[in-house]
């Protein structure tokens, strides 16, 4: 499935997951869409891509007070749906004991992006060994990173799969656990703009007459909010 329409979204806020309403008034939010928990890659600026590395312990901790914050949400949510890498799929069963759900699916399209020679370097040393192509690669001006995956193939899978999701819903809601690239080219995709999501942050999306509507981005956890916020994936 291609790339479809979008109604017009509202600003690239974030909010309370508790506090959202729909930017149109007139389209269920079915899925909510938010990064895995706090790794010490993360903690240290290192880049991960499809490297597999475990949720730290803050990061444990960040998905048991999401869990915790996401009880309140109605209506409830029927399917938990994760990436296969550990630190989405951690998160996932954290959050899923809070909330009675078990994990339904893992795809491997909602997997982070592949940023081939980038992972495992620090931020510094990416800069320091290609100059300029981080800067460039933030203003979306590289199709694709040193052995990593083209951008235009990234969003034909990433959209596809959250497609397919809304369209199959029936009327129920989804929570899916998934990385930080996957929110950012959903963001380009769908033409609506936010600073870097941190860790157990997101984006709610609704479907309706066709088209994917995009919501509020929303927190849900709020000592998970990074002061130096970085786009390490």
């Amino acid at each position: 499935m291609g790339l479809l329409p979008v109604l017009p979204c509202g600003p690239g806020r974030f909010i309370s997951a508790l506090d959202w309403t729909p930017v149109t008034g007139t389209f269920p939010p079915n899925v909510l869409c938010v990064r895995h928990g706090l790794t010490e890659w993360n903690a240290l600026f290192r880049w991960q891509g499809r490297a597999d590395v475990a949720l730290a312990a803050e990061g444990l901790a960040q998905a048991r007070r999401a869990g915790e914050k996401l009880t309140e949400v109605t209506p409830a949510f029927d399917v938990l749906i994760c990436s296969p890498l550990q630190r989405a799929q951690r998160t996932a069963e954290l959050i899923g004991q809070q909330l009675g759900l078990p994990i339904s699916a893992m795809d491997d399209r909602w997997v982070e992006r592949d940023i081939g020679e980038w992972s495992g370097l620090t931020t510094h040393e990416i800069e320091a060994k290609w100059p300029g192509m981080l800067e460039a690669w933030r203003k979306d001006g590289i199709e694709q990173l040193p052995g990593g995956e083209r951008e235009a193939d990234m969003t034909t899978r990433v959209t596809e799969v959250l497609e397919e999701l809304l369209q199959s819903l029936a009327g129920k809601r989804a929570l899916v656990v998934t990385h930080g690239g996957v929110l950012h080219t959903f963001g380009a995709a769908y033409k609506v703009r936010s600073r870097p999501f941190d860790n157990l942050e997101g984006r709610w999306f609704g479907w309706d007459n066709g088209r994917v509507v995009p919501g509020d981005a929303v927190t849900l956890d709020k000592l998970a909010v990074r002061r130096n916020r970085g786009t390490a994936l």
